[in-house]
Order: structure tokens, then sequence, then C-alpha cells
């Protein structure tokens, strides 16, 4: 069984409502749909979205590097193409691609089998995912309101962007707020997104600790790994990585330094699922949590980590992939199922997604 042809569908999607991290605000997600079909017909989906803060290439250089590095896959076998991605796309830059094509190569292997994605990867994974949902609001009476909502809607957990002002009090009363609307029962984690420094860090914690805070995702730039360990010596909140989470060398560098408790794994930036399955193993070894996430992908990219966060190991942690609703739309006929705070995981073969057909149109 051999490729006989890839397509690419680039998009580009307004999100409902700006998105803002501390590094800016971004209106809308640019990415590609890589979708393959063997020779007997059947096809497999993957998904590249650029994020450049995290080192990848952008979103031209994504599509160029598709355009240029398919044609060499085609008439390969599945086994075939994979052992290419390892060797010819290496570089941290082109993870995303890796990512899609993996994905793709995933989706059809197991279509073929008749298994969903996620049994392919593991023989019990989970029926559904617990997740969380996203506050990127700068003003405190918005980023309430979104909580609010969140509870609602049955999020067990939300993440909440933070770093976004040098005012620490001001910080410290945008979380209470949130804390204050969502009760006692629902987790709350704080992404840094890598703006703070050491002492900044540690005086920001010490206002914070009193809202029962999960973990802080990525206090300190990315590679300061020294400085992260110092910090989780000095606070009594839990650290977790996200932009450190780069590869198996980089998970192996988070483990020597003692600079986590959680490492946040996104599908895309390690390289693909095949790759995450490994960085998953070597974290739950040493002790440390994962919790898998997007990269901002439309639909193809967020399943596909949802069947990898579906074989974490029990008890599942909620896991940063409610983020279709962030954009217009994520370009399934079905997105999956939300019931109750969990993701359902697609039981049909393979991904267990379709594109819709206006996606299909463009090329």
């Amino acid at each position: 069984m051999t490729i006989a042809a890839f397509t690419l569908y680039p998009y580009r999607i307004a999100f409902r409502v700006p998105f803002n991290t501390s590094r800016g605000m971004q209106r809308h997600r640019r990415g590609v749909i890589v979708a393959i079909r063997l020779d007997d017909g059947t096809p497999g989906y993957g998904e590249a979205v650029a994020l450049p803060s995290f080192g990848t290439a952008n979103d031209d250089e994504i599509v160029h590097r598709l355009e240029e590095f398919t044609p060499s896959l085609r008439g390969e076998s599945i086994g075939q193409a994979r052992a290419i991605l390892g060797q010819e796309l290496s570089d941290s830059r082109e993870s995303p691609v890796r990512f899609a094509l993996d994905t793709a190569l995933l989706d059809a292997e197991s279509r073929r089998a008749g298994v969903s994605l996620a049994r392919h990867l593991t023989p019990a994974p989970a029926t559904s995912v617990p997740v969380n949902a996203t506050i990127s609001q700068s003003n405190a009476e918005a980023a309430e309101k979104a909580a609010s909502y969140a509870v609602l809607a049955g999020y067990p957990a939300i993440k909440m962007k933070v770093g976004m002002t040098d005012d620490g009090e001001a910080e410290a009363e945008r979380v209470r707020a949130v804390r204050r609307e969502i009760g006692p029962d629902t987790e709350l984690r704080l992404d840094v997104n890598g703006s703070w420094q050491l002492e900044q860090a540690v005086a920001v914690a010490g206002r914070l600790e009193e809202f029962d805070i999960a973990y802080l995702e990525q206090p300190l730039p990315q590679t300061e790994l020294e400085a992260t360990a110092e910090l989780r010596r000095r606070i009594s909140i839990p650290i977790a990585v996200d932009e450190d989470v780069t590869d198996r060398r980089a998970v192996e560098q988070v483990v020597s330094h003692g600079a986590a408790d959680v490492i946040i794994l996104k599908p895309a930036i390690v390289g693909g699922l095949t790759v995450a399955r490994d960085l998953i193993a070597l974290a739950e070894e040493n002790d440390i949590r994962v919790v898998v996430t997007t990269a901002l992908e439309a639909g193809v990219g967020i399943t596909a980590a949802l069947h990898l966060a579906a074989t974490l190991k029990p008890p599942l942690p909620a896991c940063g992939l409610a983020t279709g609703a962030l954009l217009e739309h994520d370009l399934l006929v079905q997105s999956p199922v939300f019931i109750d705070g969990r993701m359902q995981v697609p039981d049909g073969p393979g991904l267990g997604v379709e594109l819709m057909e206006s996606v299909l149109s463009v090329k």
C-alpha cells in the first residue's frame, strides 16, 4: 500500500474575539490542511499551523516546505514515509510540517486497520478527555464574565493568560475576580508565556498563592531552566513548562534540572503524535504530569491532539483542547462532541473527522 497523492488546503479563519497573550493580539489564524490518498483510495488528514514564538517557521514557509517535500513521499509505503520524515524533517522549525504529515499517515493507517487513531496508538485509550477553558481577556470585568460562562458550560479547569502587565497588584486583582467568580471547585491555571523574570515571578506568585493556583505555566522565558528550577524551589505554586517542551532532548533537560511539575505538550511543536508518545513515556517515568494542548489549530489538529490526550495515564488532567471555540469555525462537518466539561474521542476509524466541502474546494 503506497501513497498516491497529496493535496494542500490553506485556510485563514478569524478569532471570535481577538486573542490576547503577553506577546500581543491575534485576530486571525492561518494554517494548511494536508490530505493524502493511498493507492486503494484511503484518505488521511493532517494540519500545520505556525507558532513562531515556539521557534517554528512562519505560515508561508510551512506551506512552501510542504509543497517542496510532499512529492518525495509519493509512491512510498506508510512505513517508508514515516522513516523519511524522521530523517529529513529534523529541524525544529519544521515541526508543524512533520506533525501534519505524521497525523495524515496515522489517520490513513488506522482507517485501513478499522480502528480509531487513539486505539491505534494504545490498546485501551480513554473514551473522553476533560478539557480546560482559556481566558485571554486583559480586562478584569471581561475575564470575570468569560470565567462565568466557562463554569456554566461545565469546564472543570480554566487557563487564564497573565503577564500582560507589569503591575503585580492589578494582575492579582484580575485573578482574584476570576477565582471569586468560578468558586473553589474549578481548577485555575495561569499561563505567563515566559514574560516574567525570576524575582518578579517570586513576588507576583506570593500575591497569587491565596487563589489556589493549580500551576504557573511557563513563568520564565524559554531555556532559563536553572532559574525556573530555582523559582520552583522558592514558591509553593507548581510549575509547568510549555515553550521549553520542543523535543526529547529538551524534556530530558527539564527532567535533569528539576524544573517542572507539569509539561505542556503540543504535538505540533514536538513534531507529531509519534514523537509525542515517546515524550509522554519519558515524563511519566519521571513522575512529571503531562497536559496535551493544541497550537490553536482548526478541527483536524485539535482532533489529533484529542486522540493523543486519550492515551495519557489516568486520571486524565484537563487538557487544552477546547480551542476550536476561539475560532469562527473549525473546518469540520462535525466537531468533537463536548459534554459536561469533556470532549468525546471519535470512535470511528482514524481521526473520525470529515472536512467541510468548502475546504476541499479551495486549493
